[in-house]
């Protein structure tokens, strides 16, 4: 039996290869095929007013509008020929990014993306067609044959290069017609074969752990594979990123903050070492935005955007915790500065090992006979919503997504250790992990302060010991477990209390308003009328679509007023909201069933979580909306929506008995955890945030963009 049963195995996965061997070579390489009756290939082109050749062969776009290579091929034409060396376009960086500067200088930066349009006239239209934009990049060779599905013979074809004034284009060769397109491996679709591949092979394995056959070495290597999953998926989104190439090139103040921060603390000050410019020392109200501005401009002036100034000094008004952990003790080691994303990779790795222990002991606390499969995705998808859309991972080379990290993996650590508490007999034990537990909610103080409110958690997840202690005849649990909590939570938030009095003279003054930002932080709001919006928009915004790869875009763009709503809203792009991310949260409607909420394990403290989580989403996302509706706001309470949905799917699982319905709810648990994986994915590659791939990492877009093409 177990022979025939590896033969069947080893069959399976011969037949996979074979087909992943003629998808490769028959389909995806079909335009090499195509190409090999075409007719002469031609060379011969004409280059347009806007092209001026320079000295070392490159061309110069010098007008936009003409910048043209024309051909008259009078013959039928299968294919264009692209053959790009590299793209440098006109750009602007800081002069000197030793110290906060709004100095920029002129550069010129490599792009490898050339941005053409083809227009032909054939003999199956009466006008020229003008095909879609096209990118080509010098670093991948798919993107350089362009097969154009012409009918008949052309006498007439033009490749506009859609370049602004300045770029300099370098090619290997003549640009040519009708070229011998030959095989193309790219590489993306080759680690696709090794997935497809791998999951056969495992597929055995994944449903022995779903009827419990599986042993205690395969159950923990499906956790450890699972963990490897999440942690490829954030590593693999910031090394896609090239964070390091980003900040070479960056004129964004404000992605240097921490690290100017921690040259001043280590100079003995609060404040940044840089002058204020004289013209906003003397304005009455500096926060006003449209005076600051109108004041500098005509001073020939300008200013930190996103800093706070205070008292005719520059601060920093991002949480101090994160500078003191990671970028004061590199600097005082190395002697040099931090970079941002490297702080985030490391924090954003914790954050995702820290989810799947999070869910491990959630599992292990309110449903311990859950299939390992089932608690190693749960976590996975914890672990992406921790981000909502990989809002951190895409963002690394910003300061703002390093607080927000270090929230969320200081939340994951209290709650963990809160569960850990409520599992434990021994009575010292208990009380350890409580006020362990406290004081990393006490930290969160010096990160995002708001997010502080989870210490409210506390009492709800350790509330069934409690009162199991209560009956063994134990006088005042509550009283020694509120104190072990509160205790330690305000000794850890001491300490950022009093660097807000250092600053600004007030113990809960963290600076917000006096913020140089986009709007009069100090100014009155509006709070009511903008909480429609920032629910419907954060819960339940699809995702933008569009008719070309990849598909999805953002559903709003940056300066725009979202929803219809008449007044400052929005200020950066939404990739939709969590529900779309995270569609495990739709189960979320069946908690609220009288059979699940009152099932008996379910009373035992996982239903009260849940609805804890949800009203601490609620009250975050509406403290958040105060001000201004942002994209990175959702990773503040993202995460509570996570272990909300996890315990529905623990609820769930308590209260179906029947085993049939019970594989029927373990195939909808990871089907929908399979479209979060794969959104995210995509959410790599979308186009309309700040931070897109398409220009950070053009060639890794158009290799994507190619993967699976095959009439391109």
């Amino acid at each position: 039996m177990m022979f025939a049963r590896r033969h069947r195995s080893a069959s399976i996965s011969i037949g996979v290869v074979l087909i992943c061997l003629i998808l490769e070579l028959f389909v995806f390489n079909y335009a090499h095929w195509q190409s090999l009756g075409i007719g002469a290939e031609n060379s011969t082109y004409t280059v347009g007013k806007g092209l001026r050749h320079q000295t070392d062969g490159s061309l110069l776009v010098t007008d936009t509008n003409t910048a043209t290579l024309s051909f008259t091929p009078n013959s039928h034409v299968d294919n264009v020929r692209m053959p790009l060396a590299d793209v440098s376009v006109p750009g602007k960086a800081f002069r000197d990014v030793s110290r906060p500067t709004t100095e920029l200088t002129d550069i010129m930066r490599s792009n490898q993306n050339l941005h053409i349009t083809i227009t032909a006239d054939e003999q199956g239209a009466t006008v020229p067609w003008a095909f879609p934009e096209r990118i080509v990049n010098s670093s991948v060779p798919s993107s350089q044959w362009i097969t154009v599905h012409l009918s008949g013979v052309s006498h007439q074809l033009d490749i506009h290069i859609d370049e602004s004034a300045g770029t300099v284009i370098k090619l290997n060769n003549r640009v040519t017609l009708n070229s011998l397109r030959p095989f193309i491996f790219n590489p993306l679709r080759i680690i696709c074969y090794i997935l497809i591949l791998l999951f056969t092979a495992a597929f055995p394995l994944l449903r022995r752990t779903l009827t419990s056959q599986a042993s205690h070495v395969e159950n923990r290597s499906i956790w450890l594979a699972t963990c490897a999953v999440a942690l490829a998926i954030v590593l693999g989104a910031i090394l896609a990123m090239r964070p390091w190439h980003a900040l070479r090139q960056s004129a964004w103040p404000a992605d240097f903050e921490y690290q100017w921060t921690a040259r001043s603390i280590l100079n003995g000050h609060a404040w940044i070492d840089y002058p204020v410019a004289p013209a906003l020392r003397q304005m009455a109200d500096p926060y006003d935005p449209w005076l600051r501005q109108q004041l500098l401009d005509s001073k020939g002036e300008n200013y930190l955007f996103d800093f706070v100034l205070f008292n005719g000094k520059y601060y920093s008004y991002f949480g101090v915790l994160p500078c003191l952990l990671l970028f004061v003790p590199f600097r005082l080691l190395t002697h040099t500065d931090l970079s941002a994303w490297k702080a985030n990779a490391l924090l954003l790795v914790i954050v995702t090992i820290m989810a799947f222990l999070l869910v491990r002991l959630l599992f292990k606390r309110f449903a311990p006979k859950t299939p390992p499969l089932i608690q190693s995705q749960c976590a996975l998808a914890l672990s992406i919503i921790s981000q909502p859309a990989l809002y951190l991972s895409l963002t690394v080379q910003a300061t703002y997504s390093v607080p927000i990290a270090a929230t969320i993996a200081l939340s994951y650590s209290a709650i963990s250790l809160w569960l850990l508490a409520s599992l434990q007999q021994s009575r010292f034990r208990f009380m350890v992990y409580t006020a362990l537990g406290g004081f990393c909610a006490g930290l969160i103080l010096g990160c995002r302060p708001q997010v502080c409110l989870i210490i409210f958690l506390a009492p709800v997840i350790l509330s069934h010991r409690l009162n199991q202690v209560r009956r063994q005849g134990t006088r005042y649990p509550w009283i020694t477990a509120a104190f072990a909590t509160a205790i330690p939570f305000l000794f850890a938030a001491a300490p950022f209390l009093w660097w807000n009095h250092i600053r600004f003279g007030n113990l809960f003054d963290f600076g917000a308003t006096y913020q140089l930002t986009t709007t009069d932080m100090r100014a009155p709001k509006d709070i009511v009328s903008k909480m429609p919006f920032a629910f419907l928009q954060s819960l339940l915004m699809p995702l933008g679509v569009q008719d070309q790869f990849p598909f999805f875009t953002a559903t709003g763009f940056a300066g725009s007023s979202q929803g219809g709503y008449q007044g400052a809203y929005m200020a950066e792009p939404l990739l939709g909201g969590v529900l779309f991310w995270l569609p495990l949260g739709w189960l979320l409607f069946s908690a609220f069933s009288h059979r699940v909420r009152m099932h008996a394990t379910n009373r035992t403290g996982v239903a009260s979580l849940l609805y804890a989580c949800l009203l601490l989403c609620a009250i975050l996302l509406s403290i958040d909306a105060t001000v201004t509706f942002l994209a990175r706001y959702m990773s503040d309470w993202g995460f509570l929506f996570g272990i909300a949905s996890v315990c529905v799917v623990i609820m769930l699982f308590n209260a179906i008995t029947d085993e049939t319905a019970r594989r029927y709810l373990y195939a909808v648990i990871i089907v929908l955890i399979t479209i979060s994986v794969s959104l995210s994915a995509v959410a790599v590659l979308m186009n309309g945030r700040f931070n897109q791939l398409s220009n950070f990492d053009p060639a890794l877009f158009t290799m994507a963009r190619d993967t699976l093409a095959v009439f391109n």
